[in-house]
């Protein structure tokens, strides 16, 4: 059976890769939006994986190799990755709609 623990961090570490990416493109709107709009997919993903993987028990990853008293301990359980799917499922549906409605407002207001 595969080690599937490396899934754990992603929901944490990807909306922030995507928020540096999304900054370091201020100037390029468009770019921006896909950026986001295919992190926010990929998060949503990694979290019906979650889901699915703590169907069979709780994936505990110890960040550094550190013990838990001295180090961070990310913990999936059934609740965690139910919540983090539709949390990030809502976010998704948010963010589509608000893409698409700022095609109606035109150049008025800002991206």
């Amino acid at each position: 059976m595969t080690d599937w623990s490396w899934l754990v961090p992603l929901p944490v570490v990807l909306p922030l890769s995507g928020a540096g990416l999304t900054l370091a493109l201020y100037r390029r709107p468009r770019v921006q939006r896909v950026v986001s709009l295919v992190t926010l997919t990929l998060v949503a993903v990694v979290a019906a994986a979650l889901l699915v993987l703590a169907d069979a028990g709780p994936v505990v990853v110890e960040i550094g190799d550190w013990a838990a008293p001295v180090g961070i301990n990310l913990v999936a359980d059934r609740l965690s990755a139910l919540m983090l799917t539709v949390s990030s499922v809502v976010i998704l549906c948010v963010l589509i709609y608000s893409l698409a409605q700022g095609r109606e407002d035109g150049e008025r207001f800002a991206p």
